[in-house]
C-alpha cells in the first residue's frame, strides 16, 4: 500500500488521506466525515486508524483508514464534556499501544481512552485542573514516552509530567510555568521527547524551549532559541518534530519552517529555514510539521495546503510538491499524521556467509630416527 498522510482541516468536517507516493504530485486518497469530525484538531494514526480530537464535538473520533475511500468509516466515538469523558474541548491526542491520551481543552484535562476496541472507545481515567498543582488549563500538546505523560498547557504557560503507570489513576511528577521570560514557555502549543529532553514551541514568545526532564519530579530549563523574522524566523510556532540532530519547527506567523540544530540543548542554533504564504511553498500559517525519512509534511493552514519538503540536507531544504484546497477536502489544515499500512516489511536477511576455509597446518615430516 502507498504511503498516505492523514489530515485534520479544522474549517472542513473531515478527515482527508493524501497518498504522498509521489511527493511531487501529492493526491487525495480518501476523506471521511460525520460526528466526531466537525472541527477537528489534532490526529494520530497508529496501525489502521487514525485517532481524532474533534473541539467541536468533544470527542475521541477512531477512523478505519486502511481502504482509502470516500466515507472511510467512523468505527467508534466517545464523547461529552465533563463527567463521566472529560472531553470538552478535546484538541490534541497522542495513542500508545491501547490508550489514547487527549488533552481536553476545556476540562483542563488529561483524559485517557482505552482503545482496545475501536469500536467502543471507553473512559480510562484522567486528570485535571488549572494552575496548581496540575497545570492544565487549556492544554494543547501531548507526548507520551514509556509511562509518562507531557503535556503543555496553553493558558498556564507550563510542561506539566503525569505518570500513567495506571491510567485509571495518572498523577503528577512535576511541572516547570512561566511565560514572558524565562523559563520561556509562553503559550506553549506543542511538545516533543527525546531522551531526557523535551522541546516545546513556545507561540508567544516566539520561542523553541528546551526543558531537561532527567529528574521528572524538577524538570529544569536547558536552552532556547526566539525571535520573530530574522534571523530566527520562529514567530508564533505552533508546532514541533525532532529528527536527529535537528528540530522542524512550524512558525505560523512567519509561514516558515525553521530548521534548528540542538546538537547543544543549552545552546540551539539556527540551521536553515524556508517561508512563504502562497506559491512557490505554501506555508501561509504553518501550523504543524511531521518528519519522515527525507521529508518534511507541513500543514500551511491559511494556505488550506499539505506542503513537502526534501530534508535530505538540513542546511538547505527544498519545496517538491503540495496540495490545497476545498476541493481536495483541505480548508484550515491543522495536523497530520503518515500512514503506511501495513507496514512495510523488514529488509529479508543477508544471505549466510561461507563458512571460512583455514589453510591445512602444514605437515612437517621428520627424518626417521635409528632406534638402538
Amino acid at each position: 500500500m502507498p504511503p498516505y498522510v492523514a489530515v485534520a482541516s479544522r474549517l472542513m468536517p473531515c478527515l482527508t488521506l493524501v497518498d504522498v507516493t509521489n511527493p511531487a504530485a501529492p493526491a487525495t486518497a480518501g476523506f471521511a466525515i460525520g460526528v466526531g469530525l466537525t472541527e477537528p484538531m489534532a490526529v494520530h494514526v497508529v496501525g489502521q486508524y487514525a485517532y481524532v480530537a474533534d473541539i467541536a464535538d468533544d470527542s475521541l473520533a477512531v477512523v478505519d483508514i486502511s481502504t482509502p475511500g470516500p466515507m472511510m468509516p467512523v468505527t467508534g466515538i466517545l464523547a461529552g464534556a465533563g463527567a463521566p469523558n472529560f472531553l470538552n474541548g478535546a484538541d490534541g491526542v497522542f495513542v500508545v499501544g491501547n490508550l489514547a491520551y487527549v488533552a481536553a481543552a476545556f476540562d483542563n484535562s488529561l483524559s485517557i481512552a482505552d482503545v482496545t476496541n475501536p469500536l467502543a472507545p471507553a473512559f480510562a481515567g484522567n486528570i485535571a485542573g488549572a494552575g496548581a498543582p496540575n497545570f492544565l488549563w487549556s492544554p494543547y500538546g501531548v507526548h507520551v514516552v514509556g509511562n509518562r505523560a507531557y503535556v503543555v498547557s496553553l493558558l498556564d504557560d507550563a510542561l506539566s509530567i503525569f505518570d500513567v503507570t495506571n491510567p485509571a489513576a495518572p498523577f503528577l511528577l512535576g511541572s516547570i510555568q512561566g511565560g514572558g521570560g524565562f523559563p520561556w514557555l509562553g503559550s506553549p502549543y506543542a511538545v516533543y521527547v527525546v531522551g531526557n529532553l523535551a522541546y516545546v514551541a513556545a507561540a508567544s514568545d516566539d520561542s523553541l524551549t528546551i526543558i531537561d526532564v532527567t529528574n521528572p519530579l524538577a524538570p529544569a530549563f536547558a536552552g532556547n532559541i526566539a525571535g520573530a523574522g530574522a534571523p530566527n524566523f520562529l514567530n508564533g510556532p505552533r508546532g514541533v518534530w525532532i529528527d536527529g540532530n535537528y528540530a522542524y519547527v512550524a512558525a505560523f506567523f512567519d509561514d516558515s519552517l525553521t530548521i534548528i540544530d540542538v546538537t547543544n540543548p543549552l545552546a540551539p542554533a539556527f540551521a536553515a529555514n524556508i517561508a512563504g504564504a502562497g506559491a512557490p511553498n505554501f506555508l501561509w500559517g504553518a501550523h504543524w510539521v511531521q518528519v519522515v525519512g527525507d521529508y518534511a509534511y507541513v500543514c500551511g493552514y491559511l494556505d488550506n495546503s499539505l506542503s513537502i519538503f526534501n530534508i535530505a540536507n538540513p542546511l538547505a531544504p527544498v519545496f517538491v510538491g503540495n496540495i490545497a484546497g476545498g476541493a481536495n477536502f483541505l480548508q484550515g489544515p491543522i495536523e497530520c499524521s503518515f500512514y503506511n499500512w501495513p507496514p512495510l516489511p523488514p529488509p529479508p536477511p543477508p544471505p549466510p556467509s561461507a563458512p571460512p576455509v583455514y589453510p591445512k597446518p602444514s605437515v612437517q615430516t621428520l627424518p626417521a630416527t635409528e632406534v638402538t
